[in-house]
């Protein structure tokens, strides 16, 4: 996905993310991912759609593997719910 297609899906002036990445807090900079990539499911990669389902399990589950790399239970953390509720 190129940085074109996120921009033209985008309204002027609309936000991606709300969340602020702080130096050094892995936790809040795994929020800021989620948060762009919950707007790329929603804008991008329609839920229901199964070629678009399925690229969205691989983006999940790629998060799923870089947060254990980072010592973090997927499932312990606040932030792996955005992958399974998007």
């Amino acid at each position: 996905m190129s940085q074109d297609t996120i921009t033209r899906s985008q309204k002027p002036g609309q936000t991606i993310i709300t969340t602020k990445a702080t130096s050094g807090d892995v936790d809040q900079s795994l929020e800021v991912v989620w948060e762009a990539l919950a707007q790329v499911r929603e804008e991008l990669l329609p839920e229901g759609e199964p070629i678009y389902d399925a690229q969205w399990d691989e983006i999940t589950t790629a998060m799923g593997w870089i947060t254990e790399a980072l010592g973090i239970d997927p499932m312990d953390t606040e932030v792996s719910d955005r992958g399974t509720s998007c």
